[in-house]
């Protein structure tokens, strides 16, 4: 899974930090996609205006980044200091961009009960924060995970509070619920998400987020967004 350095993404990271990165990041990938990311940088065949906005977490996240760059797609990984993941193009959130996050977490948590004041430890609390950015700076979000309820309403686990800001923010959200095999699009008339049976496009600028547990129905889900979007891979 091979991103690429943006000084103005990764300026807090020491060159220690970044080689360790890389290392995860290689164990990852295969040659073939190495191949095609490389090639892709090589030629500048850049989508111009297109944005990935996500978290670099293993899974979702960087399935996401690594996929829309072979498309010459960017992506920002949103992070804040001592956060671990694994995606080049972090982008260090400042400790008052976390408190503007935290913020947007407790508005979602009024429909999530997730009981979030109870959360003590910082860490968990900037998680959760910087989910917002990926949220704020995206006209749609497209996450990968699976349904919390039977009325599907909600979406489970981390992903599950991206989603909820999208709603409390009325962004358009293309969800794949990986247990169905489907795509599903939130209905702000009825607050439920309604099954689609056509793949979406992508957004100039876009949130490819979801679940750390992501599957084969998931990958190949982004793969058919980003086809459906950009048609065949550049040559």
């Amino acid at each position: 899974m091979l991103s690429w350095c943006n000084g103005t993404h990764t300026g807090l990271l020491s060159l220690e930090v970044r080689v360790r990165i890389l290392s995860r990041v290689l164990k990852n990938l295969t040659f073939i996609d190495f191949f095609i990311i490389f090639i892709v940088k090589i030629k500048g065949k850049v989508m111009d205006n297109y944005i990935c906005h996500s978290g670099g977490c293993p899974g979702s996240d960087m399935t996401w980044e690594n996929e829309s760059a072979k498309y010459g797609v960017e992506t920002v990984a949103y992070s804040f200091y001592n956060h671990v993941q694994d995606s080049l193009n972090q982008k260090i959130l400042s400790l008052d961009e976390l408190d503007e996050g935290y913020e947007a977490v407790l508005i979602a948590d009024k429909t999530l009960k997730r009981y979030v004041t109870r959360i003590m430890y910082p860490y968990v609390k900037n998680l959760l924060s910087r989910n917002w950015f990926q949220v704020k700076n995206s006209e749609a979000i497209f996450p990968i995970g699976m349904f919390a309820n039977k009325k599907q309403s909600l979406v489970s686990g981390g992903t599950g509070w991206a989603v909820q800001m999208a709603v409390d923010n009325k962004k358009d959200i293309f969800f794949f619920e990986q247990p169905s095999k489907s795509w599903y699009k939130y209905d702000y008339k009825t607050s439920i998400f309604q099954k689609m049976y056509e793949i979406p496009k992508l957004t100039k600028n876009f949130a490819g987020i979801g679940t750390r547990k992501i599957n084969d129905d998931g990958i190949n889900a982004i793969r058919d967004v980003l086809k459906n979007t950009f048609g065949n891979m550049p040559q």
